[in-house]
């Protein structure tokens, strides 16, 4: 049995105003379960997060585009997310979670349905190494899609940091490098400095999301900010944000609010400019909108 967690808190609009064009550029769409079911091998049952209510989702937080992050829940079946991504149109983009044995006919159909990037999980047995991941990379270039990669410690992290800036794909890296270092250790730890130095370098770019994850604190999550403000000094032509709605196995009370979320970017110093870099022209040239 599959373990239950609570759904999202309702929306509000944010206190900031998104630019037009603004994407959220992490966001899932599950269920209904009547017509996309768990995959047998989840851990968790969320409250359903089906495209209407995306949609619903999107209008009251005024942002125009989506990145449908498709979710382990429903496994490698990626009907559920080329669904949604229809109706969605051309507001909408996706992440395939795809197995190594993949074709290139269904990777081409995929593209087709709205992808334009994957990752690859653990979850359901393969083995998800450095080669592999460059092998996938340099099987997806052709397509002009990137690979999204979230480091599972701190010693994966370090190790995979420097070999991502030569993978043949771009390398978006989840949840501010989450689980590759640790916030109660400052700005001149490892992890960081290998999030920094990825980034200069300039095939890395990293996805500002789910702060409720890994921060010690409450809305606006101010002990993310130094590190928030040294991602975005390093590049912040190449950083994305997202929602991470409907925030999927947040057992432990710290539920955020999405219109929070939204305002985080504002809230950590990051002027009028570079928000419009980050939630518009930055996932725009990636997801080509």
């Amino acid at each position: 049995m599959t373990r239950p967690c609570p759904g999202p808190l309702a929306p509000t609009p944010p206190r900031t105003t998104p630019p037009p064009g603004a994407c959220d550029s992490h966001i899932h769409v599950i269920g209904p379960y009547d017509r996309y079911p768990l995959n047998p091998n989840c851990s968790y049952t969320a409250p359903e997060a089906s495209i209407e209510k995306i949609v619903d989702f999107l209008e009251i937080m005024k942002i125009d585009r989506a990145v449908i992050a498709h979710v382990t829940a429903h496994g490698m079946d990626m009907t559920v997310t080329l669904d949604a991504l229809k109706v969605l149109g051309d507001r909408g983009r996706g992440v395939a979670m795809v197995a190594t044995d993949i074709d290139d006919g269904e990777l081409d159909r995929l593209h087709e349905g709205g992808i334009r990037a994957i990752r690859l999980t653990p979850l359901f047995g393969e083995e998800v190494t450095l080669g592999v991941l460059k092998d996938m990379c340099g099987r997806i270039a052709r397509l002009g899609w990137h690979m999204v990669y979230a480091p599972p410690t701190v010693e994966a992290w370090l190790e995979a940091a420097p070999l991502l800036i030569d993978m043949p794909t771009p390398v978006v890296v989840d949840h501010m490098a989450w689980r590759g270092w640790d916030v109660a250790r400052g700005l001149d730890q490892p992890g960081l400095i290998a999030v920094v130095d990825a980034l200069k370098a300039g095939n890395c770019w990293i996805k500002l999301a789910a702060p409720h994850r890994f921060s010690k604190t409450k809305a606006p999550w101010p002990d993310l900010k130094p590190f928030v403000q040294a991602m975005v000094e390093a590049a912040p032509e190449r950083i994305i944000w997202g929602s991470d709605w409907p925030h999927v196995r947040v057992w432990d009370g710290s539920m955020p609010l999405d219109a929070d979320q939204f305002d985080w970017l504002a809230d950590c110093g990051i002027n009028d400019a570079t928000r419009k870099l980050i939630l518009v022209d930055n996932p725009a040239g990636l997801y080509g909108f």
